[in-house]
């Protein structure tokens, strides 16, 4: 079945790191511990992009990094359907304005 959206010439995208220990929270992680807040991490991602994908605005690709093949982000693409992609390399900043330029060859607006 087709995936009917809001603004289907749109695109949403997500940037979000690799759920690993260490990487991520890491102030939180000073409190809880690097695995507890690397799995709190996951946790909150997955809810924003389920929800996201229930609102249907329009189609929705992830850009990871490093690991673009990470099992929370295949399993998460393989249930809502959306996109993974590896985000570019350099500073945030530039991966966002790659990312930007390279999505809006594609959709109308991103």
């Amino acid at each position: 079945m087709s995936q009917t959206y809001l603004y289907p010439d749109s695109l949403v995208v997500v940037f979000a790191k690799s759920p690993e220990p260490g990487r991520v929270k890491t102030r939180l992680a000073s409190s809880i511990g690097p695995a507890a807040a690397a799995e709190y991490y996951a946790g909150w991602v997955e809810q924003q992009l389920t929800a996201l994908c229930n609102a249907r605005i329009a189609p929705l690709e992830l850009w990871v990094s490093p690991d673009v093949k990470h099992p929370c982000y295949t399993r998460l693409s393989s249930r809502h359907g959306f996109r993974l992609r590896e985000q570019p390399g350099g500073e945030l900043g530039e991966r966002m304005s790659s990312t930007f330029a390279r999505c809006l060859a594609a959709y109308k607006s991103v």
